[in-house]
């Protein structure tokens, strides 16, 4: 029975590192071919350049009985610019053969060290299943998931320490929106100083940049959820790692703008409340642009303003406005125009004071209003 229960758990060991031995073999075979390939090439360039280098010297040998020729020349430049590529072709399949082979050696050495690990399992397989035969299977699985995860915390704290970096980086990206956004609304206004009209409206240029804005923020909250839960998982899986303080982001928008809250609890993001931002600025005065555009004078005011006369004692800041005079109200509150208290259209005084001025010089101006005073 124990020799049997060793026996299944050497299988399952090979079993289970199977796979690997499988992949390495197969890039080890490729790996072959491309050398031998690179190889063939090589000496096929090194061929080719041998026969030009002959060629070459029989065209120098033979320039003695051929001075009078006209493309001895040209034939010379042709023959040394043919060498010199193939010199540098050779020295780059030779790289690329040496590169190779070096892939090789790693690929093989690796295949070795597994190969060599799976041995040593194997025996301390055996050994445990004679000693603890009613452990054996249990700690032959638990051996191979501890090799299988030899490099899982090395990638966790890689993982954190990368995630780490991204917070610092939007937190920097955050602090310098405020003043590169200004700097862009300036750039504008210079823009339509200088009469340059074919840029886009405010409008679509703060929904940009409050779009860019909420978006830096999601990505923030993302990057500190990521941070805080690799930092949990390398604190139970016993990793050492070092933590990083983040900064405090100057210049962030209020909460009526974003509602999301930052996760991080040993380095929270720190929101500027005392004072609103440009793109909040912006939405409010808009906002309270087109509360007064679309509310009309209140009656209740008017009544209360007509009901008691003015004096200069009294508190001048709660005195409703005067209604605008090209209005008027009814007595069911509702707005029309001021009714028209002068002479009917074509009465005689309109007639006759256009008569007059017609017919008069400019000079009788005070004659003309003796006349129209008789009327």
């Amino acid at each position: 029975m124990p020799h049997n229960t060793a026996k299944d758990a050497v299988i399952q060991i090979w079993r289970s590192r199977r796979n690997q031995i499988a992949g390495l073999r197969e890039i080890v075979l490729t790996t072959r071919l491309e050398v031998k390939r690179e190889r063939t090439l090589y000496h096929q360039r090194q061929r080719n350049y041998e026969d030009l280098l002959r060629d070459n010297l029989v065209e120098v040998n033979s320039e003695s009985d051929d001075h009078g020729s006209p493309n001895r020349k040209q034939k010379l430049n042709d023959l040394e610019s043919r060498i010199k590529i193939c010199g540098a072709d050779m020295r780059t399949l030779f790289d690329r053969c040496s590169r190779a082979e070096e892939n090789l050696s790693s690929h093989e050495y690796k295949l070795e060290k597994l190969e060599e690990e799976i041995y040593w399992e194997m025996d301390d397989g055996a050994e445990e299943s004679y000693n603890q035969a009613s452990q054996e299977h249990s700690l032959a699985l638990d051996h191979a998931n501890r090799s299988n995860l030899k490099e899982s915390p090395t990638n966790l704290r890689d993982e954190l320490y990368s995630r780490m970096s991204d917070v610092r980086i939007i937190m920097d990206r955050l602090s310098s929106f405020e003043y590169e956004l200004r700097r862009d609304i300036d750039e504008r206004e210079y823009l339509r100083a200088g009469g340059q009209m074919d840029i886009t409206s405010d409008e679509v240029f703060f929904e940009e940049a409050r779009t860019e804005r909420l978006k830096l923020q999601q990505d923030l909250e993302a990057a500190q959820i990521d941070v805080n839960r690799l930092r949990m998982l390398c604190i139970q899986m016993g990793i050492e790692f070092q933590d990083v303080p983040f900064p405090t982001i100057v210049g962030s928008m209020d909460n009526s703008t974003f509602t999301g809250t930052s996760q991080s609890s040993e380095a929270p993001v720190t929101r500027t409340q005392g004072s609103l931002g440009i793109i909040d600025a912006f939405y409010n005065q808009q906002k309270r642009v087109t509360s007064w555009l679309s509310s009309g004078p209140s009656a209740a005011a008017d009544q209360e303003g007509a009901g008691r006369p003015l004096r200069l004692e009294d508190d001048w800041s709660d005195i409703a406005p005067e209604r605008r005079p090209s209005t008027s109200r009814s007595l069911d509150g509702s707005s029309r125009l001021p009714e028209y208290s002068g002479p009917p259209p074509g009465s005689s005084l309109i007639e006759a004071l256009m008569l007059e001025a017609t017919l008069e010089p400019m000079g009788q101006a005070p004659h003309l209003r003796e006349g129209s005073a008789d009327f």
